[in-house]
């Protein structure tokens, strides 16, 4: 009997000991890509209403945040944006390639989405970006992006782990 309690209380010390190192890691990958992030002049409402919700690998983003070429990217998206989202422009771009304009304009009709752009860089802003990244997760019925959670670690904040 007292060594199936010695063994419990091992096996509970252990279990807390490895909950409390893994929160550790945690905390401090948090603190590392923020920071990561933060040296790309990233603003906070870019980090904590895109990138760490869709749960964005930091790794994939960071190459394609350095590959970025706005020739063959629409000049009209920011650099993180086509970065992170690599798969939204695609599909934006093959449905002007294709004429299904009418079609995406109604649909942004509907949900009263402007497609407005920020005056002073020329680029969309937040809330039309938003509207596109939602419009392609409804109309490819995709629960994730191409850069979310492969392998490696996601962009991390609070609440996300």
């Amino acid at each position: 009997m007292r060594l199936a309690i010695t063994i419990a209380l091992i096996a509970i010390g252990l279990a807390s000991f490895w909950f409390a190192l893994r929160q550790a890691r945690q905390r401090r990958r948090r603190t590392e890509h923020r920071q990561a992030l933060h040296r790309l002049g990233l603003p906070d409402e870019v980090v904590n209403g895109f990138l760490i919700p869709d749960q964005i690998n930091l790794g994939t983003f960071l190459v394609n945040y350095e590959q970025y070429d706005p020739v063959r990217v629409s000049p009209f998206y920011p650099r993180w944006f086509a970065a992170a989202y690599p798969d939204v422009i695609r599909h934006f771009s093959d449905v002007l390639k294709t004429g299904n304009v009418v079609n995406l304009l109604l649909a942004f009709e509907r949900e009263q989405v402007a497609l407005s752009t920020d005056p002073e860089t020329g680029l969309f802003d937040l809330a039309a970006l938003c509207a596109f990244k939602e419009y392609y997760r409804r109309s490819t019925q995709r629960r994730r992006f191409e850069c979310a959670g492969k392998a490696g670690v996601r962009i991390q904040g609070s609440g996300v782990s």
